[in-house]
């Protein structure tokens, strides 16, 4: 029975994010806005095994990270 309530919940809740992100759209011409580039938002300290990005990245939504990238933590490695 939990997992029922769950499911409902999440499809509500993903159904407002959609209908939310279209609404975005509409008032932007079709497409959704440039993110801003702050230089806390996608720091990567170390790459992923991956890839560049998250396990969540989802590109309908998720802006696509910048190729700011630092490796300073190699040279921090005796050996390097």
């Amino acid at each position: 029975m939990a997992a029922f309530v769950c499911m409902a919940w999440v499809r509500n809740v993903e159904g407002e994010h959609a209908a939310h992100i279209e609404h975005i759209k509409e008032e932007n011409g079709g497409a959704l806005p440039e993110q801003p580039e702050y230089d806390y938002m996608n720091k990567r300290v170390k790459p992923f095994p991956w890839g560049l990005n998250t396990l969540f990245f989802n590109p309908h939504v998720s802006p696509i990270p910048s190729m700011h990238i630092s490796f300073d933590y190699l040279a921090a490695i005796p050996g390097q």
